[in-house]
């Protein structure tokens, strides 16, 4: 260790030296010329470690210089004229009229079919460009596998970073940039250029392929929701198409996972279907087949209504009660039958088993008392065969209502000798099966 610190305390400059030397104003070592410095460092009888350790310095240098313009480049990429005046101002330089400088710095270079010089950050590209050809030219990038690196060899494959100085959400807004061009650009020899340095400069930012992949799906995201509010406001909904191209071709084009993308729609797409359930909670009545259409497309989604939506409870109890009534009043189904029918919208809509009796309890009586009130106006207009319709769907909710232990109060807002003229009405005008008497009587106070 004392030799070994005693050789660079008296040859480090030499060496230091010598490669800048080698570096010269091309900013590229020649393959003969790296040979010669390894031959240099044996001769200075410097370790392996410590040569590399002072080259990297000297790369470290050199990128830092190189930073500066792509400094440059991303803020007249992002920044808005007004605020790029400013910051250059107060730098002492004159941004002039540079026609590349009238960033609008939310669009962070996403464009649908962005043309070569419209690219948003074209002059960032160009200069990432260079730091990465400066990176691999000079062998700072150690030997990469064909197979992506992982988290591991990634750090140990660039020893040259550039993040620590640059803040992560710049650093990250830089990438995404580039990222988003070398996917989009339609110009071929620039598309393969930068896809090929992309992996570098994310690597030369201080950015894992872990967190590469992070930007590449948020700037991927920014695309999916433009794509999807634009759609909505032109069609008012998400087509099967629109949900093809999202799920099936964008993934493949962007090059990232397709369950990514399916999570970015249903989570835009969410916010669709809670805007849907509040109008049908909006409107008079609620018609069975608009709840049975929404629960469709929501389950279409892979979402749940009562975990999903974000519904309150009782907006979750309206359409647990819209659900159940096409149940209760359907006299084709056995008891068992409506009880299961019940209780799978119970699950459905996220109610406590005692929340939901609540519930159905009260609906079965406010619908009793509803379908009383019809008959009673039905047969003051001497509409008899509507009042006994009307009394028939009353004996069915008020028969399983009694099986399901609901208990009848004698509020029916009808006058008990109307009552009474009803069920007589019903009794002999009633065709098919017998109505229960003793049971309707019980119910409607009469007995």
């Amino acid at each position: 260790d004392s030799v070994r610190r005693m050789h660079l305390k008296a040859f480090a400059s030499v060496y230091e030296h010598s490669v800048r030397e080698a570096l010269g104003r091309s900013g590229v070592i020649a393959a003969e010329a790296q040979e010669a410095l390894v031959q240099l460092g044996d001769r200075l009888g410097l370790e392996e470690e410590d040569a590399k350790k002072i080259f990297y310095g000297v790369m470290e240098e050199r990128i830092k210089e190189m930073m500066i313009p792509v400094r440059d480049a991303w803020e007249e990429a992002t920044y808005t004229k007004e605020a790029l005046l400013q910051l250059n101002k107060e730098r002492g330089k004159d941004l002039g009229d540079d026609p590349t400088a009238d960033g609008t710095g939310a669009e962070l270079g996403i464009k649908d079919s962005p043309p070569l010089e419209g690219v948003r950050g074209f002059k960032l590209m160009e200069e990432l460009s260079k730091v990465a050809d400066f990176y691999t030219q000079n062998k700072v990038l150690k030997d990469v596998p064909d197979s992506p690196l992982d988290e591991e060899d990634w750090a140990e494959a660039y020893p040259v970073q550039v993040g620590k100085w640059i803040e992560d959400k710049n650093k990250e807004e830089m990438f995404g940039i580039f990222a988003w061009n070398a996917i989009t650009c339609q110009d071929t020899a620039s598309r393969e250029k930068w896809t090929t340095a992309k992996p570098i400069v994310g690597g030369i930012l201080g950015l894992s392929p872990k967190m590469q992949k992070k930007v590449v799906v948020r700037m991927v995201s920014r695309w999916c929701n433009m794509f999807i509010k634009n759609k909505v406001m032109e069609q008012g909904e998400l087509k099967k198409d629109d949900v093809a191209m999202l799920t099936d071709w964008a993934p493949m084009f962007f090059g990232i996972d397709k369950e990514v993308l399916q999570d970015l729609v249903k989570v835009a797409n969410k916010s669709l279907l809670q805007n849907k359930v509040l109008k049908l909670l909006n409107k008079p009545s609620v018609a069975p087949e608009d709840l049975n259409a929404l629960r469709a497309e929501v389950e279409e989604w892979d979402l749940k209504v009562a975990t999903d939506l974000e519904l309150s409870r009782p907006q979750l109890r309206s359409l647990f009660k819209v659900e159940i009534t096409a149940v209760l009043e359907d006299d084709d189904l056995s008891d068992e039958q409506k009880i299961d029918g019940i209780e799978a919208s119970r699950e459905a809509f996220g109610l406590k088993e005692k929340e939901a009796n609540a519930e159905m309890h009260d609906l079965i009586r406010s619908r009793c008392r509803a379908s009383l009130v019809n008959a009673s106006g039905d047969l003051l207009q001497e509409n008899q065969a509507a009042a006994v319709e009307q009394m028939r769907r009353l004996e069915v909710l008020a028969a399983f209502g009694l099986s399901a232990g609901v208990e009848f109060r004698d509020d029916w807002e009808v006058a008990s000798a109307m009552r009474q003229k009803l069920l007589q009405t019903y009794a002999s005008g009633c065709k098919g099966k017998a109505p229960d008497m003793k049971m309707l009587e019980s119910v409607l106070k009469l007995s």
